[in-house]
């Protein structure tokens, strides 16, 4: 467990050492449990051109250069969360309802699914690809 269920609360895994190529790709899977509307605010996975610093969007700030991509337990009232992928140059802002409000964003129940979410994210050829599967 990386945060406990209760809002506002958060924890950071983090590679300090550059990725030194410019394509990637990313598998993990992830869990989210809790109430809904009462346990954790979701996941944030965040690739950079800086090390990012702490705030308020899923546990770091909102002006960062690179990707995030965020999945959200607030929005529903029951065990689906908002998947959204949000670009930032470094030189906005980008607050929790602009980044859940993108065009850019799928619902999925994950919720308390004992076998979490596998998430594929690869970036290739200017192009970032998010797959979702079940475990």
């Amino acid at each position: 467990r990386l945060t406990p269920t209760i809002q506002k609360r958060y924890g950071i895994l983090l590679n300090r050492e550059p990725i030194k190529t410019t394509e990637w790709e990313l598998e993990t899977t992830v869990r989210i449990t809790g109430k809904p509307a009462q346990g954790s605010d979701g996941i944030g996975i965040w690739y950079t051109q800086d090390l990012p610093t702490e705030g308020n969007l899923f546990g770091l700030t909102g002006s960062y250069d690179g990707v995030g991509i965020f999945l959200d337990s607030t929005v529903h009232n029951d065990n689906r969360v908002k998947i959204a992928a949000t670009l930032n140059y470094g030189n906005t802002l980008v607050e929790r309802s602009k980044a859940m409000g993108s065009y850019h964003n799928c619902d999925i129940a994950l919720r308390n699914d004992p076998n979490g979410l596998k998430l594929k994210i690869v970036y290739k050829s200017n192009t970032l690809y998010l797959d979702t599967f079940d475990t």
